[in-house]
């Protein structure tokens, strides 16, 4: 099993997205949210506003850590210590089976799944090659008689000497990702990237709506494997995101295309993330990733534009982009193309599931769960979406039977991937309707009957903790 953390060792991408807050076992993750490069704090942390609470808070705190220590002796310490170690090998192999992977030509399972990617087989997986590559030819091609000096290598690229994967998400987030490691290298755009904004003073409005966009973000993502093909496997930094900002403007100015379209880009990117609520008041995104903070980045623009005028005059074409709109063949492919999950397919294969009584849906779900064989975390969360449909319907004695056979498959998950289990046990709960119902649930019992004595033991603590 791998985490999303794992992917993140493998992508640079277009803009800063939420944190997501993991775990010391999950490694180092990188430069957005999901993908991010630097250590995270775990969800389960309380948050550092309850930590800050009166004298009894403290002292209750401290009583706690004490009693912990001194319950943790040598051979907890070694247990710990292994785990650790154990975990940090399994993630190290698999980190490098995916590299593997990728270096062959080959696109990991669980990145295939992760970032909901169109099969680059399919027919639309090839008409979206050709449409970017198309374009992307057209950006970097040399201008006869020009010298780019020591940024030629920044400004052209041969795609038939040196071919580039350009792959399609279904993501709805807006976003873009060259992948390290990939040979041929990979780029990707998500379909968010294109999808209209449904409020604010951009309302109706597509993330990109012309090819100028388009180019600046594709430009983002190719200088990324620009400098990964120059300097190797560096570090991304904030220097490395900023030159991927400003190079794009040239590079789609001398190509006929407006850079000045930059800022509109910027602004609607920033106003889609905030619609989704990604990375809403996170103060982490600001302090930990590598891309500049949102008004560092609008100026960096607005003062590039400036020295490009200053350089070369009014930056306006004079033939003006066409907006795309439901007839552009590019908009046609992103809305035909498909991602289908494993989840989606598993379903699939059973015959009229979507007519099948509860108990039946339920048992199936339970039969998933005890097969799959790679549990990646988008598959667990998939799973659970299954299962909230179905909240509310347990009538029948039928579907309570089929709810502890459920249960013992959670169970049994959870045996083989605790990490990923967690979440299971609040929607099993919602879907039985009661806690009393689950404590009669077989290989549940146990563990609920501890949860309850854990519970009376620390209520009062806890109260006050966290100032209830």
């Amino acid at each position: 099993m791998i985490s999303d953390l794992k992917i993140s060792h493998l992508v640079r991408n277009a803009v800063p997205q939420r944190p997501v807050l993991i775990k010391h076992y999950k490694g180092k993750a990188g430069n957005n949210g999901s993908f991010s490069r630097t250590d995270r704090s775990s969800r389960d942390e309380i948050p550092h506003s309850k930590l800050t609470t009166p004298v009894q808070s403290n002292v209750a705190r401290v009583k706690l850590a004490m009693s912990q220590v001194e319950d943790r002796g040598p051979d907890t310490q070694a247990e710990s210590a292994n785990i650790k170690q154990t975990t940090k090998s399994s993630y190290d192999k698999e980190m490098e089976k995916i590299k593997s992977q990728l270096s062959r030509g080959e696109i990991p399972e669980e990145l295939s799944e992760t970032l909901c990617l169109v099969p680059e087989s399919s027919e639309e997986g090839r008409q979206f090659q050709n449409e970017i590559e198309s374009f992307a030819m057209r950006l970097y091609c040399k201008i006869p008689g020009s010298d780019l000096g020591l940024k030629e290598h920044f400004k052209t690229h041969d795609f038939k000497k040196n071919p580039v994967r350009f792959l399609l998400s279904k993501s709805v987030e807006p976003n873009a990702f060259f992948i390290k490691f990939s040979q041929p290298p990979i780029c990707i755009l998500t379909e968010g990237l294109f999808a209209k904004l449904k409020s604010g003073n951009y309302a109706g409005s597509r993330v990109i709506s012309t090819f100028d966009e388009l180019g600046l973000v594709l430009c983002h993502e190719i200088t990324h494997l620009k400098i990964n093909t120059k300097y190797g496997d560096v570090p991304n930094s904030k220097f490395e995101e900023g030159f991927a900002d400003v190079l794009p403007l040239e590079i789609i100015h001398e190509k006929g295309l407006n850079p000045e379209m930059a800022l509109l880009l910027f602004e609607r990117m920033n106003e889609s993330l905030k619609q989704m609520k990604i990375g809403e008041g996170d103060i982490i995104i600001t302090i930990l990733d590598v891309h500049p903070s949102e008004l560092t980045t609008r100026s960096i623009l607005e003062d590039y534009l400036a020295y490009l005028r200053k350089e070369r005059g009014d930056l306006k074409p004079k033939v003006q982009s066409v907006p795309f709109d439901e007839t552009t063949p590019l908009l046609q492919i992103v809305k035909r193309s498909k991602h289908t999950s494993y989840i989606k397919s598993r379903l699939q294969s059973i015959p009229n599931y979507d007519a099948l009584p509860v108990s039946s849906k339920i048992l199936a779900l339970s039969g998933i769960i005890q097969d799959m064989e790679k549990a990646y975390p988008v598959r667990v969360s998939d799973l659970r979406k299954e299962i909230v449909k179905l909240y509310g319907s347990i009538k029948t004695d039928e579907d309570k039977k089929a709810v502890k056979v459920l249960a013992n498959a959670i169970v049994s998950f959870a045996d083989r991937n605790p990490l990923l289990a967690v979440g299971f046990t609040v929607t099993l709960r919602n879907l039985a309707g009661s806690d009393i119902y689950l404590k009669k649930l077989t290989r549940l019992e146990p563990i609920y009957n501890s949860f309850e004595e854990f519970q009376k033991a620390t209520k009062g603590a806890i109260k006050v903790t966290v100032g209830i």
